[in-house]
């Protein structure tokens, strides 16, 4: 057993060790043989017995507070309970509860019948009484599932789901859908039929009430996650106890003779498919291999023509880094001279700020593709700016070459935001600009405007080169046309028409022979600005705080280290997450700040793991990548800021006050 299990088995043991005797409210109710009440009153089945051996491992007291299902979560609702069981996943639960994150049980839903009613599909519910228990899932799934297939049946609720079965036999209703756990345990005291229907495939959990104590969730998805590991643990033996062992494992006949027709059906088809269609399948997977490679090979061209012209503005800018940092290394008296030694020091300061937006705005424009990249208000003026900052290098670079002269001018009117994808924006830009730059390689002028036509926003982009005929004009937004010959791989103006038509935009070319080309590129106006946030916590100061400070480079650990000791911190420093784990678990640090990218524990899991031991503890996350992708926050909610590398004093100190960690100054 590895390290981490090690310590969260003590921690569980110093739980169950120390803590005073506490009686825990559950909700119980009838769903045999998950939990229910027997003849003589005591509340058993599986949830009962994996939730008491979690009790006696822990010093806890179950309470069972026995009625319908209905009723116990009303109760859930208003905190007369500190824990239910057995509750399927239903986004609208969240607004009243909390779900443990380790499911105990499998399930899905089942339709039977009464004598003498014929079932074979959904479809034949129509006309006919339908019993389910009372605000279930089963409840919730079935008349979503009458609303999608148009069928028109009764819906008959009851309070106990074994008056579903009683519903049948007595002819109060026609069908009735429960879960598999209750009919396998309970269809043979019934004269009913099992149709086979089976639909919406679940797991049940543990929850709490909204504001409840989430400790309690904490401790049983560690305890759930073991037990399950463990073939002879409490969890398999109430299992085969209340199921039988060949219940739980075995498949349903109707899936086994399904999948094998389904396997017989689809090895015929794929027989004649395969001879039919195997040279045309074969030519388009080499057609698509092909595509994303010329597509990825049209993204480092245009990425190697910035960065060819990039370098040369770095070279600059580490110039006086590496001179003054010399002069003063090698002639330490320099230093005596304190206001020429502040002048050096603002210099490479300033020095190391420019090299940053550079990066900055370099990986922006390159950042990877997200799938689930949601739009943003951009500012076309602003984005146009940014792009001529980056080009004007590699623009010098082209041109110096033949002594040739490119006139970049800007007419760049402020407007209102439009709605899309900056990266992807500043990526068709580029394209242009340097499809404008061949075609006037003895020089010439490009002209870039920006301007509000009524409800709509409008870029231009205009050179002097040398236009296009009639025919290539139509052609030249076609996948793999060019005129380049060799230089080109055609994409480039297909992928700036993809860009903008994803962007919800229009692109329009106006292009002459001999005279020049222009493109209008046209977006709608966000019709609702959101407003932007004024700077807050002007007046804030941070805290004296005891920091855990995790990172594997140790050049970036001393600096950090210095700076947030030079700011009256108590920092202790590790190299790996492995031994800030466990000085974490045995000392009461207020902030733990830590790298993503880390050999064996990466930044984010180490965060999650302290997280379900300390509640107490502030977590900030650094990284200097840019794969952080939307829905982050949702998927490590406990995680308080994301700090981007490199990091400054002043970034330091706003991530210590967004997460918490700051004074009124008095």
């Amino acid at each position: 057993m590895n390290k981490l299990y090690i310590i969260l088995f003590i921690l569980l043991f110093s739980f169950a060790l120390f803590a005073q005797n506490r009686v825990i409210r559950v909700g119980a109710y009838d769903n045999p043989p998950k939990i229910f009440k027997d003849d003589d009153g005591i509340i058993k089945g599986i949830y009962p017995d994996v939730l008491e051996a979690i009790a006696l491992a822990n010093n806890w007291t179950i309470k069972y507070e026995y009625s319908s299902w209905d009723y116990c979560l009303k109760k859930l609702q208003e905190n007369q309970l500190d824990l239910m069981p057995d509750v399927a996943w239903m986004s609208e639960r969240k607004s009243f509860c909390k779900y443990s994150h380790s499911p105990l049980l499998s399930d899905w839903l089942e339709i039977y019948s009464r004598r003498g009613i014929n079932i074979e599909s959904f479809l034949d519910l129509d006309g006919l009484t339908v019993s389910v228990l009372n605000n279930s899932i089963q409840e919730h799934k079935l008349r979503e599932m009458v609303n999608g297939f148009d069928v028109s049946c009764e819906v008959m609720t009851v309070d106990n789901i074994e008056d579903i079965f009683i519903s049948l036999t007595d002819d109060r209703a026609d069908a009735g859908i429960i879960n598999r756990f209750f009919g396998e345990y309970s269809d043979t005291r019934f004269n009913i039929v099992k149709t086979g229907i089976v639909f919406f495939p679940s797991k049940t959990y543990f929850v709490v009430p909204l504001e409840g104590d989430t400790t309690l969730l904490n401790i049983i998805d560690i305890y759930i996650d073991t037990i399950k590991k463990d073939r002879l643990s409490v969890y398999y033996q109430s299992i085969k106890k209340w199921m039988g062992e060949e219940h739980f494992f075995k498949l349903p006949t109707w899936i086994l003779q399904l999948i094998i027709f389904m396997t017989s059906a689809i090895l015929t088809l794929s027989v004649f498919y395969i001879i039919a269609k195997h040279h045309l399948a074969q030519k388009k997977r080499e057609l698509e291999i092909a595509h994303k490679e010329a597509l990825r090979q049209e993204r480092l061209h245009a990425l190697g023509q910035l960065a060819s012209g990039i370098a040369h503005d770095f070279n600059n800018i580490l110039s006086p880094v590496l001179g003054y940092s010399e002069m003063m290394i090698m002639n330490p008296d320099l230093m005596k001279d304190r206001e020429k030694c502040l002048k050096r020091l603002r210099s490479i300061n300033n020095a190391a700020r420019d090299g940053i937006e550079i990066v900055k705005r370099l990986r922006e424009f390159y950042k990877p593709k997200d799938e689930d990249e949601i739009d943003e208000q951009v500012f076309l003026d602003n984005l146009v700016e940014e792009v001529i900052d980056l080009v004007h290098p590699r623009i010098d670079q082209y041109y110096n070459q033949t002594d040739k002269i490119l006139n970049v001018k800007t007419d760049l009117q402020k407007v209102p935001p439009v709605l899309g994808k900056p990266s992807e924006l500043r990526e068709a830009l580029m394209n242009l600009i340097f499809n404008a730059m061949d075609a006037m390689p003895n020089g010439g002028q490009l002209q870039l405007n920006c301007r509000q036509n009524n409800d709509r926003v409008e870029m231009t982009i205009s050179d002097t080169g040398s236009g296009m005929s009639d025919e290539v004009r139509k052609k030249c937004m076609e996948p793999f046309f060019s005129t380049k010959g060799e230089r080109g791989t055609g994409l480039g103006l297909s992928m700036v028409k993809s860009i903008i038509d994803d962007n919800n935009g229009t692109i329009d070319l106006h292009s002459i022979l001999s005279k020049g080309t222009t493109w209008t590129i046209s977006f709608p106006i966000v019709q609702q600005q959101t407003p932007l946030k004024e700077e807050e916590n002007q007046f804030l100061f941070v805290q004296a705080l005891k920091i855990a400070l995790v990172d594997d480079d140790y050049r970036t650990l001393d600096s950090m280290k210095e700076m947030l000791e030079n700011q009256g911190h108590t920092v202790s420093p590790f190299l790996n997450s492995s031994d800030a784990l466990e000085a974490c678990v045995s000392n009461n640090y207020n902030v733990l700040i830590t790298d993503q990218k880390m050999p064996g524990i990466e930044g984010t899991k180490l965060a999650e793991i302290l997280s379900k031991i300390t509640s107490s503890m502030s977590i900030i996350l650094m990284t200097g990548s840019i794969d952080i992708k939307q829905g982050f926050s949702e998927e490590f909610p406990f995680i308080k800021y994301i700090l981007k590398k490199p990091v400054s004093i002043s970034s330091l100190n706003k991530a210590l006050i967004i997460s918490g960690f700051a004074q009124t100054e008095i």
